[in-house]
C-alpha cells in the first residue's frame, strides 16, 4: 500500500514537472518567434536604407528617395513595435532574469543600428542634401561596406537566437573588420571634403552626413560585442 502511494505521488510530481516544462517551452517558443519576426523587420529596414542610398546616389533627390524614406521609416517603426511587444513578453513569461537582461541588451543595441539607418535617409529628405559628384563613388562604397557589416550582424543575431553560439566569435570578428573598412572609407571622404574649395558650412554639412553613415557600422560593432558576450556567458 505504502509503495503504491509513493509511486502515485512520484508520478504526480513527474507529471507536474513535465507540465511546468511544457509551459516553459511554449513560452520560450513564443519569444523565439517574436525575435525571429523582429530580425526580419530589422533586416528589411537595412535593405530599405541600402536601396534608398543607391537610388539617391544614382538619381539624386526626388520622389523615389521619398518613397524609400517612407519604407525605411515604416520598417523601423514596425521594429520598434515588435521590440516593445517582446519586452512585455519577457517580463510576463517564465524566463530567468539574467536571460531577460541579455535579450533586452541585444535588442537595444540592434535597435540603435536601424535608428541610425533611418535617420540617415531622413537627413537627405529633410535637408534636401546634395552631394558633390566626386563623392558619389566613395559614398557608394561606404554604403556597401556598411550593409555588409549589418548583414553579418543579422546573421550572428539569428544564430544566437537559435541557440547556435559556435559561429558568433568569427562573425563578430568579421563585423569588426568591416567596421574598420567603413572608417577608412569615411576618413578618405572627409579628407577630400576638407581639402576641397567648398565653403566651410558646406564642408561641415557633408561631414555630418558622412559620419552619420559611418556611425551605423559603429553601432553594429557594439551590437556584435553584445552578442559575443552573451554567447560566451552561455558556454561558461
Amino acid at each position: 500500500m505504502e509503495r503504491a502511494r509513493r509511486s502515485a505521488e512520484g508520478g504526480q510530481a513527474a507529471s507536474f514537472r513535465m507540465g511546468i516544462g511544457d509551459i516553459f517551452f511554449r513560452r520560450q517558443k513564443v519569444i523565439e518567434e517574436r525575435l525571429a519576426e523582429y530580425l526580419d523587420h530589422w533586416w528589411e529596414c537595412v535593405e530599405c536604407f541600402q536601396q534608398g542610398m543607391y537610388k539617391y546616389l544614382a538619381d539624386g533627390l526626388g520622389e523615389e528617395l521619398d518613397f524609400h524614406y517612407a519604407r525605411v521609416a515604416k520598417e523601423e517603426s514596425k521594429g520598434d513595435e515588435l521590440r516593445r511587444s517582446i519586452e512585455v513578453e519577457l517580463f510576463t513569461r517564465a524566463l530567468l532574469p539574467e536571460s531577460r537582461g541579455d535579450i533586452l541588451r541585444i535588442l537595444e543595441s540592434l535597435d540603435l543600428v536601424i535608428n541610425r539607418a533611418e535617420s540617415t535617409i531622413r537627413q537627405l529628405v529633410i535637408e534636401r542634401l546634395e552631394v558633390e559628384s566626386w563623392m558619389r563613388p566613395g559614398l557608394s562604397r561606404l554604403t556597401e561596406v556598411t550593409v555588409e557589416t549589418c548583414k553579418t550582424l543579422h546573421l550572428a543575431a539569428s544564430h544566437l537566437m537559435r541557440g547556435e553560439d559556435g559561429p558568433i566569435g568569427k562573425m563578430t570578428h568579421r563585423i569588426e573588420e568591416a567596421e574598420s573598412r567603413c572608417d577608412h572609407v569615411a576618413e578618405d571622404l572627409l579628407g577630400r571634403v576638407f581639402a576641397s574649395d567648398l565653403d566651410l558650412s558646406r564642408k561641415l554639412q557633408l561631414k555630418d552626413f558622412v559620419r552619420r553613415i559611418a556611425t551605423i557600422s559603429d553601432r553594429a560593432e557594439s551590437a556584435g560585442d553584445s552578442l559575443h558576450i552573451v554567447s560566451i556567458k552561455r558556454r561558461v
